[in-house]
């Protein structure tokens, strides 16, 4: 009936006033290559900016977490392996755990 169903991804921040944790202030996602075979597995590398370099990421959760836009065309796991699994273009997302976020394309032919 075109109703989106949408999954919600749970966050925590520290607080401002946390004397030994803080919060990821800019999350990047990069590929080696954009374009995968249908079986074929890659590795997304993230890279995490910290609000305060002198402190810890707050760590209640896994550091990055990441989704798949279309689990039919390509799936994630949670350390961030890719995997094609059919032909199309989807969005892999990834989120630091104050719900900082990134994302990048990827086309598996």
């Amino acid at each position: 009936d075109g109703k989106k169903i949408v999954k919600s991804i749970e966050g925590h921040a520290a607080g401002v006033n946390s004397k030994d944790k803080t919060n990821v202030k800019h999350i990047e996602i990069s590929l080696k290559k954009d374009t995968l075979a249908v079986g074929e597995t890659l590795v997304a590398d993230t890279k995490l900016t910290k609000a305060d370099k002198k402190k810890d990421v707050l760590g209640h959760l896994k550091e990055v977490r990441f989704a798949s836009s279309n689990p039919n065309v390509a799936t994630v796991s949670p350390y961030g392996m890719i995997t094609g699994v059919g032909k199309g273009t989807c969005t892999i997302y990834a989120y630091a755990e104050n719900g900082r976020s990134a994302k990048v394309k990827v086309t598996i032919q």
